[in-house]
């Protein structure tokens, strides 16, 4: 029963160090069960991704189609030619205004459910852990009792 307890307190100690330091130290650990958890819900970051893109690409063409107008008017005014060719530039507007700050608030929740859990854990290990102790010590108490009260032969007696 002690190995059982002590257990007990390890995992509960260790769930709630995850969830305080799981910013910094178990971070690995609790994204990938945030990532797991917002996948399980619908949010895709695949799809994210591709939504981005296409933004990307839309304001891409955008952006090249300025650029070659401006080339043609600086042909027919004979202006100055020194313009760098467009570069496709990745923005991530979805990513980093949609699922970035889902992905934390999951991230938060999932630390407050293993704090959560840990405290309890760890007050049900306290409680059991009391009441094994009282049996215990009852049961010593009993036996302390029959080995003085019989006889008169003393606590050393056979």
């Amino acid at each position: 029963m002690k190995i059982l307890i002590l257990l007990f307190y390890s995992v509960s100690v260790l769930l709630i160090i995850a969830a305080l330091f799981g910013g910094s130290l178990t971070e690995p650990i609790i994204e990938e069960v945030s990532m797991k958890t917002i996948n399980t819900i619908g949010i895709d970051k695949s799809k994210i991704d591709s939504l981005d893109s296409q933004i990307d690409m839309s304001f891409y063409n955008m952006n090249l189609f300025i650029y070659r107008l401006e080339r043609i008017k600086n042909y027919l005014t004979f202006g100055d030619d020194e313009q760098k060719p467009i570069e496709l530039k990745r923005h991530n507007y979805i990513s980093d205004i949609v699922y970035e700050p889902i992905l934390i608030a999951v991230s938060y929740a999932v630390r407050g459910i293993m704090f959560t859990c840990g405290l309890v854990l760890l007050l049900i290990t306290a409680i059991i852990h009391t009441i094994t102790s009282y049996f215990n010590l009852r049961k010593r108490v009993k036996i302390l009792e029959e080995r003085v009260l019989t006889n008169n032969q003393g606590i050393y007696g056979k």
